[in-house]
């Protein structure tokens, strides 16, 4: 009886024909995948597969200020593999990206905000969050249920709100309550605090102080409002008045025939009146009209610092014009409907806009650069979005990403300093 092993014979290539040995996984003649290649494949699936449930196999529950939340610490990012047939090119595909950190939280999350690489965050029980960079919780603070809205201008103060009245601020390094108001609402921030719209339609306006929440100036029976940089437009009756956003001080007022029911909207470029059908644009820097248009059913939109978009819902058929300071300047596509709540960003100084209602992303041009289906959220060197419970970076314009994440149940996402975090149900994953 021989005491020696069989040796396993050799297969022969399916395109060269050449002979290849039981562990290669390419023919060593041409470099056609050979069957060991998918073998091989499936169990380096599987072992990503594993990788990504056990994320470096640290876990951890805590309770912290009354929150329990669930902290996986995160692994590497997995490349994907590709198998290209002899003679072409080899295609890569996006990064897969893993999470560095996963946090389930003990309620879905209403609203969230990110400050630099740290993130705060809603609850629908009425939690206010801080996760650091690491996803550590800071804090944790009981609060009206209402969103995380923005920090104030010194980077030190949150403020929440909801759609309608009601608005609180608290301490960004320790959540503590500074105030609330239950009867007033959030319009945005300014250098000198938060503007607030006291009372719909014929009440005050003004800016409350972060802090204190003491208002720092207001202006009383106001019908419409706008705030662009640091200036804020107010129509009481017929007149168009120009203000200070630091202290409110009037720095002209214009007679343009408005009425209570006329709305207004503002850029660095333009204030810009809406009566009825008729649309009226003005000089920011001394209230001259620049321009007047025919809008029958008439909405206006901010495009970018020096863009507006006066769209026409009652026209046969609706349009959507672009105007500048000098005029108009184009239309932009309205095959997938009107477009509405414009995303203005900009990327390398240059300015561009996400259209929600076509998925489309703009230039100061009017070009459409690329079009996406699902939720977009703009970044500084491209956009993300969202769709079946993938979260995909696309540099600007790309009809491919460079970077993929699958996130079940993916819903919006954060720009970070470095990453971006995705909001999903109660959860909340970070990836670098």
């Amino acid at each position: 009886m021989s005491t020696e092993q069989d040796t396993p014979a050799a297969s022969g290539c399916t395109y060269c024909g050449n002979a290849y040995g039981p562990a290669d996984v390419a023919c060593p003649s041409c470099g056609f995948p050979t069957p060991h290649a998918s073998v091989k494949a499936a169990a380096d699936a599987r072992r990503a597969r594993l990788r990504t449930r056990v994320v470096a196999g640290v876990a951890a529950v805590a309770v912290v200020g009354g929150s329990a939340f669930l902290l996986v610490r995160g692994g590497d990012e997995t490349a994907p593999t590709t198998t290209t047939p002899p003679g072409e090119a080899p295609v890569e595909g996006p990064r897969r990206l893993a999470p560095s950190w996963e946090v389930a939280l003990d309620s879905p999350v209403l609203g969230e905000l990110a400050v630099d690489d740290a993130v705060v965050l809603s609850l629908e029980s009425g939690d206010l969050v801080s996760l650091d960079a690491e996803g550590e919780q800071t804090w944790s603070r009981a609060q009206p249920v209402a969103p995380v809205e923005d920090v104030d201008a010194g980077g030190e103060v949150l403020v929440s709100a909801t759609d309608g009245p009601g608005i609180s601020a608290n301490t960004l390094a320790d959540g503590d309550e500074l105030w609330q108001y239950p009867d007033i609402t959030y319009v945005g921030v300014v250098g000198s605090g938060f503007v607030v719209d006291v009372e719909a339609q014929g009440g005050p306006f003004g800016v409350l102080d972060a802090r204190t929440g003491l208002p720092t100036w207001k202006v009383p029976d106001v019908d419409a409002y706008a705030v662009a940089g640091a200036m804020a437009y107010v129509l009481r009756g017929p007149e168009l008045t120009a203000l200070s956003a630091d202290d409110g001080s009037e720095l002209w007022t214009s007679d343009v025939g408005a009425g209570r029911e006329a709305t207004l909207v503002a850029d660095l470029g333009l204030v810009v009146v809406v009566k009825g059908s008729e649309v009226v644009a003005l000089d920011p820097l001394n209230g001259t009209e620049r321009w007047r248009a025919q809008a029958p059913g008439a909405a206006v939109e901010v495009f970018s610092d020096e863009l507006v978009v006066v769209t026409s819902e009652r026209a046969t058929p609706p349009t959507a014009v672009a105007y500048d300071a000098m005029g108009e300047r184009g239309e932009l596509p309205v095959e997938a409907g009107l477009p509405a709540d414009l995303v203005p960003f900009t990327v390398d100084g240059e300015a561009y806009v996400v259209d929600p209602v076509s998925g489309t992303v703009l230039d100061e041009d009017l070009t459409v650069r690329a079009t996406y289906d699902g939720t977009i959220t703009p970044a500084d060197d491209g956009v993300y979005v969202v769709a079946d419970g993938v979260v995909s970076h696309y540099p600007l314009g790309a009809s491919t990403p460079d970077v993929e994440a699958e996130v079940p149940g993916a819903e919006r996402v954060l720009v970070l300093a470095d990453g971006f975090a995705v909001v999903a149900g109660d959860t909340v994953a970070r990836f670098r």
